[in-house]
């Protein structure tokens, strides 16, 4: 019986708890208890529904405690663990100071690209200045191994379950585009206002929608009404049934300079949706240029628009993510975590 502890930031909506789920059901397959650790205490309640059904899961949340109670806690409850995991990049070296302490084998995570994260506060202890990281992108990858103190790190890719994408639904025929993100500064929502005013004025059109939460949805909703495109695009908010759009929908965009392996992305492709997309992490590993979408190294209207024209006359295909992203909740996601901190 393997024991471990894995902590992460929180348990929203978002890629990085996305695939956390993924592997803690894919662990099912293996003699493994697993502790996790929620150290901020949010939490999405269709997550954590997921999550008090798996029997191999104990879920703690920390919530508003102050940070050294968290450190003597998560001591405490990962007494007979093997390992301690952080699943979030900010946690790497307090989780890692913590498991020399509690004489346990450390990972941690590199879930963005190393330029990115070493531009947060404390970046650098968080990703330099530990061993054993685990990347989600080859860029990030191999940033580490330019830049960090240590060499021993690791790449998991960012999967999708086969098992996941519904053969039977009812698909949503009102939209030919679609971003799924979460609303916040970071995703540059500004460049799919931006597209939308340009075709609008090239009398162009435009059906789209954006599914996601955040800090700027209101902000975004009440744009569009300023700038009477309330006709053009959709800020949806949240939906825990993504495939229902993505599968009736011809063209994902994204426009983020901040990624690692995107989520949505795989399950956009995933879905047969071509990808008009900005430059980042691993991002052109995932479309074959011309073929399942274009990848653009900056955002630019007049070039996005040309290519938005090229994708909507295409065919839909029906699968266009290579198959080295999928499993089928057979165990081998998470047993290739297992190879991997063994």
């Amino acid at each position: 019986m393997t024991n471990l502890a894995i902590i992460t930031g929180q348990l929203g909506k978002g890629g990085q708890e996305k695939q956390l789920l993924l592997l803690l059901k894919d662990s099912g397959n293996f003699n493994t208890n697993i502790i996790l650790v929620n150290w901020s205490g949010l939490f999405d309640m269709h997550n954590l529904k997921q999550i008090n059904n798996m029997q191999n899961v104990k879920y703690v949340s920390l919530g508003e405690k102050p940070i050294l109670t968290k450190l003597r806690e998560i001591l405490s409850i990962s007494h007979g663990c093997s390992h301690l995991i952080s699943f979030t990049s900010y946690l790497n070296l307090l989780i890692c100071l913590l498991s020399i302490i509690g004489k346990k084998t450390f990972f941690g995570s590199a879930r963005i690209t190393v330029d990115i994260e070493l531009k947060k506060p404390m970046g650098w202890f968080n990703l330099l200045m530990v061993p054993n990281l685990i990347c989600n992108s080859r860029k990030a990858l191999a940033q580490l191994n330019k830049w960090s103190l240590f060499r021993e790190h690791s790449i998991l890719l960012n999967r999708v379950n086969k098992l996941d994408i519904p053969s039977n639904i009812n698909l949503v025929s009102n939209y030919d585009s679609i971003s799924v993100s979460t609303v916040n500064e970071r995703k540059n929502l500004q460049f799919l206002i931006e597209l939308a005013l340009h075709r609008k004025k090239l009398g162009k059109s435009f059906k789209h929608i954006h599914l996601g939460d955040g800090p700027l949805l209101k902000y975004y909703q009440e744009l569009i009404i300023l700038l009477e495109l309330g006709d053009l695009i959709e800020f949806h908010g949240k939906s825990d049934d993504v495939y229902k759009f993505l599968l009736s929908t011809k063209i994902f965009l994204h426009f983020s300079y901040y990624e690692g392996t995107p989520n949505a992305m795989l399950e956009a492709l995933s879905s047969g949706c071509f990808v008009i997309a900005t430059e980042s992490g691993d991002v052109s590993n995932l479309v074959v240029e011309g073929v399942s979408g274009s990848i653009q190294k900056e955002f630019d209207k007049v070039r996005f628009d040309e290519l938005y024209d090229k994708y909507l006359l295409k065919t839909r295909l029906s699968d266009n993510l290579p198959n080295k992203y999928y499993f089928k909740n057979d165990g081998s996601y998470f047993n290739s975590l297992m190879k991997i901190i063994d």
